[in-house]
């Protein structure tokens, strides 16, 4: 489960859980993102998800 994401000026860092690690988390990190890339982005995921900076 997605539980937090940070939006940087090229990139975006997502941060999840998933069941079968115990406690531990897993990175996505997508980069070299477009400004449209990032809009979308930030749109689709407002009010999903902790944001973290």
């Amino acid at each position: 489960m997605l539980r937090e994401y940070k939006i940087d000026p090229k990139s975006v860092k997502f941060v999840y859980y998933p069941d079968h690690l115990m406690n531990r988390s897993r990175q996505i990190i997508l980069k070299n993102l477009s400004e449209e890339q990032l809009s979308i982005l930030e749109k689709t995921l407002e009010g999903k998800s902790r944001r973290f900076y």
